[in-house]
């Protein structure tokens, strides 16, 4: 198993109303092989009914809540598992769950294990960047030739 550079876990973050929210994650730099996986823990006292909404075809995943175990709190957590060599990274992990905390979630504690279930990497969960929307960029684009037009026709006036 090879790394290139330490492990980068991306979220888009969806307010879904009511407490209820999305994350999309996107996994990069790392490859994983078969039996090797990741989870993103979920904090007690902070998140409930964690659900995995969607996964790349290369993955098992499943998610539990945080509960009391033992009579400790314990975190909840979403697990992936590739299920094949070179797994794909190209589409998105989404989760759902109620948020119990006060303004929006931030990114989570994660880590990375191997097929024995050793630790391999750790990090935080960091948001990604939302893509400008195509129609915004047509308007953007337009305002601008719109106005360097005009600009042109008054110095033509000149």
């Amino acid at each position: 198993m090879s790394s290139a550079k330490a492990i980068i876990i991306t979220y888009n973050a969806t307010d879904l109303g009511s407490g209820l929210w999305q994350y999309d994650y996107y996994v990069s730099d790392y490859d994983f092989n078969a039996d090797y996986g990741f989870q993103i823990f979920f904090e007690y006292g902070l998140y409930e009914n964690i659900t995995p909404v969607s996964s790349p075809s290369d993955w098992d995943v499943i998610a539990y809540d945080p509960d009391v175990i033992f009579g400790s709190p314990d975190d909840g957590a979403y697990d992936a598992l590739a299920l094949v060599d070179g797994a794909s990274l190209a589409e998105s992990f989404s989760v759902q769950f109620n948020w119990l905390g006060t303004g929006n979630p931030n990114g989570q504690y994660f880590e990375v294990y191997d097929s024995d279930y050793a630790f391999v990497d750790s990090g935080e969960s960091v948001p990604g960047t939302a893509p400008v929307p195509e129609p915004t960029t047509m308007v953007l684009l337009g305002t601008g030739l719109i106005g360097l037009a005009g600009y042109r026709k008054k110095i033509k006036k000149s």
